[in-house]
């Protein structure tokens, strides 16, 4: 088996920062620097100023095990946390402050391939610093 170790590559075509890996391992392309957003300082990180400069595209989905090590299968319990999307906007001082997000949830008892879950809806009010539950979609 062979390793392949990348510390930088660089498209000299562009000046948008290329495809960096970190001290800590974290992939950036865009940008040269990780950054915090909602307080999550990501693996992966795509930064631009423009729609396609800044986006990436997950062609699968969020999963979650409650497993130890890379590639098990330990099973979830019910009110696990499955997945997480945050938007967040800078204001003046980082990127910490979230507006809105959706969570997943397991919402009962997982058995082999049954997996009842929910869906949670929260937005932040103007003056408050963090998002408040507004809406649910459980699994009954």
């Amino acid at each position: 088996m062979s390793t392949l170790k990348v510390n930088k590559i660089e498209n000299t075509a562009t000046t948008d920062g290329g495809l960096s890996v970190d001290s800590s391992g974290r992939l950036l392309t865009g940008t040269t620097t990780a950054r915090t957003a909602g307080d999550v300082t990501g693996q992966l990180q795509v930064e631009g100023t423009t729609l396609h400069g800044g986006s990436m595209n997950l062609i699968s989905s969020l999963c979650k095990s409650r497993g130890t090590s890379d590639g098990s299968n330990t099973v979830v319990a019910s009110g696990d946390n499955l997945g997480t999307i945050q938007w967040c906007g800078a204001d003046g001082t980082d990127l910490n402050s979230v507006a809105a997000m959706v969570q997943s949830f397991v919402d009962g008892t997982p058995g082999s391939n049954d997996m009842p879950g929910r869906l949670s809806f929260w937005t932040t009010a103007d003056g408050a610093a963090v998002p408040t539950e507004r809406a649910r979609l459980d699994s009954s």
